[in-house]
């Protein structure tokens, strides 16, 4: 299972770093690539792969370590799954 976590990271970790680089030349992430990622990362999180806590620090690293702090300042990305969920009210209309 060892071995499972660690090819993951890695996996997660190279799709972090392409995201990077596309931040990085100044252009934008197409929602596809941010919501298989985010499908990706929740199902690792489901099955007790990781750790949410463990994909932020590796994002923040990634984001900030990584790319110049002009990039990381200018570029708050967000994956909604690493979010707390907002509330959801049931309709009014009928």
């Amino acid at each position: 299972m060892k071995e499972l976590r660690q090819q993951q990271v890695i996996v997660v970790e190279e799709k972090l770093c392409v995201i990077q680089r596309i931040i990085e030349a100044g252009a934008d992430v197409s929602p596809a690539m941010r919501y298989r990622l985010e499908g990706y990362l929740t199902a690792l999180i489901a099955l007790d792969v990781v750790s949410a806590q463990a994909l932020q620090v590796l994002w923040r690293s990634i984001l900030h370590e990584r790319a110049s702090l002009q990039v990381a300042a200018n570029n708050q990305v967000s994956i909604s799954i690493l979010m707390p969920r907002a509330p959801v009210y049931p309709s009014t209309k009928t």
